[in-house]
């Protein structure tokens, strides 16, 4: 099945099973946090006595928050598999965290949208570090900075004698001079 209107993070701290994702079976083992996209056709099946928390977010919300962070499009731009067993650390905040996300989504106080809000950032957070999407985002970028020197360096080796304007070579670049 899919979900068009939502997409869901699941924490799995102790278990195992199979996450079926469109014709595709990826294991996984606990501790691991398992992401599934809006309109991702998936099925999970677990082992007996698997723990694990489903925490479903709004299609709306993660349009919005995808706006803040390119890492955040990123982590939602596919389904994966994010294993935890190396890092307690990040399991133990986890658990705490979808904990303090349940208490504050059912709560009635002042702000507790903000404060859901607050939270779920912050777990989707804990996830792209944990996923390493920046280090993959830095080295992406990276690469594009060689390009961008390469191309620039070979309009100059075909350009050298017309003196043109560093608004010449950016706008055949198409980028802007800064």
């Amino acid at each position: 099945h899919a979900h068009p209107a939502y997409g869901q993070v699941i924490f799995v701290l102790r278990g195992r099973g199979i996450m079926n994702l469109e014709g595709s079976s990826v294991p996984f083992d606990g501790p691991c946090a398992l992401l599934l996209p809006t309109e991702c056709v998936h099925g999970l099946d677990y082992e007996t006595d698997v723990d694990r928390w489903v925490v479903t977010i709004d299609e709306v919300y993660l349009r919005q928050i995808n706006v803040e962070l390119r890492e955040f499009s990123t982590l939602w731009s596919a389904p994966r598999l994010i294993p935890l067993a190396g890092s307690a650390q990040t399991g133990i905040e986890l658990y705490r965290l979808i904990g303090d996300l349940k208490r504050e989504a059912e709560s009635h106080a002042v702000g507790h949208i903000a404060g859901t809000r607050a939270l779920l950032t912050t777990l989707l957070l804990l996830l792209v570090r944990e996923a390493r999407l920046g280090q993959q985002a830095a080295d992406s970028e990276t690469r594009n900075d060689f390009r961008l020197v390469d191309r620039f360096r070979q309009l100059i080796d075909q350009h050298y004698q017309e003196n043109l304007s560093q608004q010449d070579y950016a706008s055949m670049m198409a980028i802007s001079p800064v």
